[in-house]
């Protein structure tokens, strides 16, 4: 089996699990590996809602280093920031390694109420909300039908509203894929699939314990 230094290349996609200094919330970020060096990683700074976290040096933070049998996780630390063409910030290579197995997250066919704040472009605050009903939903993102494909954004961010509380769960996303289809009454539909790019882990396991019990109730109902 590798180990997590087999896999640590540049351009390698990896997640950090970091406590933001001003909230003290955990969020877990995509980033990737820009350069490796002889005791450090140059990384691309993780942010939140698609900006930059400002971490603090020393601060401690995970990786999560994927692969075809399962994720490695590690412990590294905050050596510096790089402020240069490559940009980014310093940190340790990882230790207290720890290797899991491949989970399969649960999708359901869960609807809940979601509102798509949704930027157009980079040089202006031109946003449009698109409220929408998930056709499906996991761990790690979403689907909804509509009647127009999502395309042409910069960001997104979504608010999943559950159904047990008035807490909403915010988590920026990319879009993965608008497939169109013909439904029975022979009407074109597109599905959209939205994958979570930072979400708190807090929400992150209000969501999941939201779709277990969906999942009991359904069981008990006979539908599963």
């Amino acid at each position: 089996m590798a180990n997590i230094y087999d896999l640590l290349k540049e351009l390698k996609k990896i997640e950090v699990e970091f406590t933001d200094p001003a909230s003290k919330k955990v969020y877990i970020s995509k980033s990737h590996i820009k350069r490796l060096d002889d005791n450090t990683m140059l990384i691309d700074p993780p942010s939140i809602n698609n900006i930059i976290c400002n971490l603090e040096i020393n601060q401690d933070i995970k990786i999560v280093v994927k692969n075809n049998e399962g994720y490695f996780t590690g412990s590294c630390l905050i050596m510096g920031k790089e402020l240069s063409s490559t940009s980014g910030i310093i940190i340790s290579y990882p230790t207290n390694v720890k290797f899991n197995q491949r989970r399969e997250y649960l999708r359901v066919a869960l609807n809940l109420d979601v509102a798509l704040h949704v930027l157009e472009n980079s040089y202006n605050n031109s946003e449009k909300i698109i409220d929408i009903v998930t056709h499906d939903i996991s761990g790690t993102g979403f689907s909804y039908i509509s009647d127009e494909p999502l395309q042409n954004y910069y960001s997104i961010l979504a608010k999943i509203s559950l159904s047990e509380d008035n807490e909403q769960i915010e988590t920026s996303c990319d879009h993965v894929y608008s497939k169109k289809f013909v439904t029975m009454n022979k009407v074109l539909k597109y599905k959209n699939a939205l994958m979570y790019t930072c979400m708190n882990k807090y929400d992150n396991d209000r969501l999941i314990k939201a779709i277990f019990k969906f999942q009991l109730e359904q069981r008990k109902k006979g539908i599963l």
